[in-house]
């Protein structure tokens, strides 16, 4: 807890040094992306701490954090690095055993395609490709993967918006693909908070489906930084019983985009 307050106390001093500059949107809070790309040649920072409980009760998964790494390489493109620190706990009767390390390393695109026009969504395709070799053991593989997904939102009005996700991922190439589809209302108030709902589905060719219902908010401190915090909740058996996450958003321009 204490590196989470020292890791916004900072962002939040740097922040105040900056003029305002154009809407800031981001893929937090939320399993559902948004459509929209960093601004060209800024850098934008998406942190998350989280605790994942499974149904037994001594498993524990937890993101310390989980960073995505964002820059606009152009108008309606972004490249993207996602790097998990991930640890694991299991409690027994018998031992408690934790595993940590970089559990995840994913690097990609985000390209904005359409506009919105009347029924026609904002829409985004995002791909990244998983690499495991590079992960610290355990959670090494020799079997990378790959993730694509369509980001759509919808904005019927200031204070209104609705995220849809539709998306196939590969956790790794020999293993069956999983797709996933998600829904998400998201309502905007006082200029700066948001809170949302979300379902987030994923389906397998063999196996049951696995559900999650999200909620959630965030506080927009200034048009830098952005603060969130969410919970999600099992609502069928395969799936873990609780998600817990909070963190923050926070970008800058590079010298390249001062200069421009």
């Amino acid at each position: 807890m204490k590196k989470v307050c020292v890791f916004f106390l900072i962002i939040s001093n740097i922040s105040d040094s900056f003029s305002q500059v154009s809407r800031f949107e981001t893929d937090r809070p939320g399993l559902s992306f948004s459509p929209f790309t960093t601004p060209k040649n800024w850098v934008q920072l998406e942190a998350g701490f989280s605790r994942e409980a499974s149904k037994e009760g001594g498993n524990y998964g937890y993101e310390l954090p989980q960073l995505l790494t964002k820059y606009g390489l152009h108008k309606n493109l972004e490249f993207r690095l996602l790097t998990t620190y991930g640890r694991d706990v299991s409690i027994s009767s018998n031992a408690t055993s934790r595993d940590g390390g970089l559990s995840n390393l994913e690097a990609g695109f985000k390209w904005k395609f359409l506009k919105q026009q009347h029924i026609v969504p904002h829409t985004a395709l995002i791909v990244q490709y998983i690499s495991r070799g590079l992960n610290t053991r355990p959670f090494r593989d020799s079997v990378d993967g790959l993730f694509i997904r369509l980001a759509m939102q919808h904005n019927f009005s200031p204070h209104f918006s609705m995220k849809y996700n539709l998306g196939i991922n590969w956790s790794r190439f020999n293993l069956d693909r999983i797709y996933m589809y998600s829904v998400s209302p998201r309502f905007h108030f006082a200029e700066n908070w948001m809170v949302y709902v979300e379902a987030f589905v994923n389906v397998w060719d063999k196996r049951k489906p696995r559900h999650i219902l999200n909620g959630g908010a965030s506080y927009l401190i200034n048009d830098r930084l952005q603060l969130d915090a969410s919970y999600g909740r099992k609502i069928n058996e395969f799936s873990p019983t609780n998600i817990i996450s909070i963190g923050g958003s926070f970008r800058f321009e590079t010298n390249s985009a001062s200069n421009n």
